[in-house]
């Protein structure tokens, strides 16, 4: 599962690296409604992406998982989260830049 898990981190940073690009991509061609809806049709294919890595390492320890394995279940969050950790740095360490793109703004009122 370490294999695996070193195996995603890369594939999983180029997720949130595109993820980021398209976004400041689609503000700079994009306005109003318009940006809003691509922004959200890119949002629901990141996600997915983002989720599948977790569906993988559950799928491969499926039966240890189903016989009430607890200790593998943890073991495959704990991977999971290393190998979506870079990825979730990148996207915050590019804050300010989607902020001024118009994305993620703080919430008002």
């Amino acid at each position: 599962m370490i294999f695996t898990t070193l195996a995603m981190i890369p594939i999983i940073f180029l997720a949130f690296m595109l993820y980021v690009w398209l976004l400041l991509y689609i503000a700079r061609a994009f306005s109003g409604a318009i940006k809003g809806i691509v922004a959200s049709i890119i949002y629901g294919a990141f996600a997915v992406a983002v989720v599948i890595p977790l569906g993988y390492l559950i799928s491969i320890n499926q039966p240890e998982l189903m016989e009430g394995n607890n200790s593998l279940l943890a073991i495959v969050m704990v991977c999971y989260f290393i190998s979506v950790a870079p990825g979730f740095y990148y996207l915050f360490s590019k804050i300010g830049a989607l902020r001024n793109a118009g994305y993620f703004q703080p919430r008002r009122g």
